[in-house]
């Protein structure tokens, strides 16, 4: 007489636990996309590609006295060219090694690393912080565009700045 009420107290479980599921049309989800067989050219200041390097300046450290305090600005273009016409959006990241969660990259030198110096990475026109890991949004022309950039050494903390090497590696990421 047990098993028989266990049998039938799991057998109304069941058919309980099933009866309560409802299934309900809530809408209709479209998914549309296009392949194309052109892709988009990227380089560096006419280098002819994005594997290239950016060389700021030596500078003294008499310019780092503060947190931020930034010198040796160099200008450099990201040509993106070759893109299907009728594309008008992207976005691009540049990812790297962030100092603390800040908008500055972390300099990784291997050998003789100046240190409290990063990398600070801007675009003006909108201005622009092209913090590790910040997508940019970009707006082509006829499938073409020109983002202006500068890079510049930062000072990462209230720590006065020795001298060395700065290296800064980034992988240029492109949504579109």
């Amino acid at each position: 007489m047990k098993m028989h009420t266990i049998a039938t107290l799991i057998a109304a479980t069941v058919t309980f636990g099933t009866a309560q599921a409802i299934n309900y049309p809530a809408g209709n989800v479209t998914f549309n996309g296009s392949l194309s067989s052109t892709t988009c050219t990227f380089n560096l200041s006419g280098q002819g590609t994005t594997s290239s390097t950016v060389t700021l300046p030596i500078v003294p450290l008499t310019p780092f006295t503060n947190t931020g305090d930034v010198a040796g600005p160099t200008a450099f273009d990201l040509n993106i060219t070759n893109c299907n016409a009728s594309m008008n959006n992207m976005e691009i990241m540049f990812d790297g090694q962030q100092y603390n969660q800040t908008e500055f990259f972390s300099n990784t030198a291997a050998s003789n690393p100046a240190t409290g110096i990063g990398l600070l990475l801007m675009h003006y026109n909108p201005f622009y912080t092209m913090s590790p890991r910040r997508t940019f949004p970009v707006t082509l022309m006829g499938g073409a565009v020109t983002v202006p950039l500068t890079a510049w050494y930062v000072q990462l903390d209230s720590i006065q700045p020795t001298s060395g090497n700065v290296f800064v590696s980034t992988v240029l990421n492109v949504v579109y």
